[in-house]
């Protein structure tokens, strides 16, 4: 509240000067926005007469992990989807949002993120924000909208259990996947060999997940057959997300986007032979150093990060996949001092999580296991490296 202090000192003439001063005082604090109007929807919007706002947060199907980067718009009458808005943001790293000036009235409002989108409408009251329920933002699992995916068990990694923790399923009481709950397609080892010989097959998937120890039977009887297969399915503009020992896939498909250890007589844009950047040393603890501004942020706002803003990464078996260096226009998110090698070698800061678009797809690699022992913690409580799948697999949506 204002107050408006006179003395009986002054003349009337003084006083009505004041008074006039003070009052356009006031209406200058309103447009500025520093003098909110009574009720739920909090401060006046700054877009004038007949208009208000509507804010919110953006969340993953679990109703709580905030997707960061996604679109939120209301359409022109008459527009496409995508094309002319009223208005539009970007959620910022915590997931939130804030539409202004917005026409008084009932509104549509679209999210997106990549090809993983919902609708909801909202009443926008004049001169109000408007908050807007988790409910009508968080994005969906099943149905129009959701995305299609695919997991391929492995021997050591399970980053179903993680997409169970983000709302794609149900965990039990220690973070497990519980069977038949996920919406996504859940695909056993032996699975992954017939898939890759079916282009058309892979092609119905948005996203596929390889997990570390996935099977490698492809490669072994055909490299090159394997590897075309994988390249066309990301080229065409599918996600593949891999971790550790999964990593020939990648190798074999793209051997010049990401130059494991091996040979140095192998030219870097040739592939290496099968598993020779399988030398990590197993069971270490790594603060690794976050160098994307946005997902240090994001992993800040989630309580994922210790004191020195380095993330702790556990997850790393003997033998794991060891990263040289990243080829041209691949992007590392991750690195830290690491061991490798018989004898011993490091610690070394090496890249650990790494991306790369080809064609019109894109590839995400992470040396370390995604999903590792939670003892400690709630069944779905995300560890960091779970919370940077959770943040890049947006990304990669």
């Amino acid at each position: 509240m204002i107050a408006l202090r006179l003395s009986i000192q002054h003349s009337r003439p003084a006083l009505s000067v004041r008074l006039g001063l003070a009052a356009l005082a006031v209406v200058a604090l309103i447009a500025a926005g520093l003098v909110g109007c009574a009720g739920e929807g909090g401060p006046v919007d700054p877009g004038g007469d007949e208009v208000g706002s509507i804010q919110g947060t953006v969340y993953a199907p679990n109703g709580e992990t905030p997707v960061a980067g996604a679109r939120v718009w209301v359409p022109s009458a008459g527009a496409s989807a995508r094309q002319g808005t009223v208005a539009e943001t970007t959620t910022d790293a915590l997931g939130r949002f804030r539409l202004q000036s917005l026409p008084a009235g009932t509104v549509t409002v679209n999210i997106a993120k990549g090809e993983w989108t919902t609708t909801f409408t909202a009443t926008v009251v004049v001169n109000q924000v408007t908050n807007v329920p988790a409910a009508d933002t968080t994005m969906p699992a099943t149905g129009e909208g959701a995305l299609r995916v695919a997991v391929f068990k492995g021997s050591f990694d399970r980053m179903e259990d993680v997409l169970a923790k983000l709302g794609f399923g149900e965990v039990n009481e220690w973070g497990v996947l519980v069977p038949g709950t996920e919406t996504f397609d859940l695909y056993n080892r032996d699975q992954l060999a017939a898939v890759l010989a079916d282009l058309a097959q892979m092609q119905q998937y948005d996203l596929i997940f390889l997990n570390c120890g996935a099977d490698e039977f492809p490669l072994w009887t055909d490299r090159a057959a394997a590897a075309t297969k994988v390249r066309a399915y990301v080229e065409g503009g599918g996600r593949l997300y891999v971790t550790d020992l999964a990593y020939d896939y990648v190798e074999q498909a793209f051997p010049a986007a990401i130059d494991f250890i091996g040979s140095d007589r192998t030219p870097v844009d040739q592939p290496e032979q099968l598993g020779v950047a399988e030398v990590g040393t197993g069971g270490i603890t790594v603060n690794a150093t976050v160098l994307d501004t946005n997902l240090r942020s994001w992993l800040a706002g989630r309580g994922a990060l210790q004191g020195d803003s380095t993330a702790r990464i556990i997850g790393f078996a003997p033998g794991w996949a060891v990263i040289a260096a990243v080829g041209p226009g691949t992007k590392c998110w991750i690195q830290g001092p690491v061991t490798y090698g018989s004898p011993m070698k490091g610690p070394e800061v090496r890249p650990l999580t790494v991306t790369f678009e080809a064609g019109d797809g894109q590839v995400l690699y992470t040396s370390y296991h995604t999903a590792e022992d939670k003892s400690g913690t709630a069944p779905t409580e995300l560890l960091p490296q779970e919370q940077v799948l959770a943040y890049l697999a947006f990304e990669l949506f």
